[in-house]
């Protein structure tokens, strides 16, 4: 069952759409009352009416630790503006970041300032 709210927590309704997950902790974050992202299956899902109803948005890579290039952590800070970092498929670490809402990705390549 899945819940969700639009008073910012005092009351909860049955929402109607559940994601879809095998994780047995889903990750799932709110960046708003409305806007929300979470890694379902191997795609990103998002909601931009408080988790009524999700999509999927193809990614570049996986969000299921089980298959290569996948994402090991996400964190959004709005609608648009996300960081991910990725294990490629032979070990290698990423560090991406989205100003479109999870639909394009761009490899920061950070490096250290000494």
């Amino acid at each position: 069952l899945s819940f969700g709210s639009r008073d910012g927590g005092e009351t909860w309704q049955l929402m109607l759409q559940a994601l879809p997950s095998s994780q047995a902790v889903p990750r799932v974050q709110f960046v708003s009352q409305n806007d929300g992202f979470a890694a379902c299956e191997t795609k990103l899902c998002v909601t931009h009416d408080g988790a009524q109803t999700w999509q999927q948005i193809e990614t570049p890579f996986s969000f299921d630790a089980s298959q290569g290039n996948y994402v090991v952590q996400f964190d959004f800070v709005d609608a648009s503006t996300g960081w991910a970092i990725v294990e490629g498929a032979a070990g290698e670490i990423l560090f991406v970041k989205t100003a479109d809402g999870g639909r394009t990705w761009t490899d920061l390549k950070p490096t250290l300032g000494f």
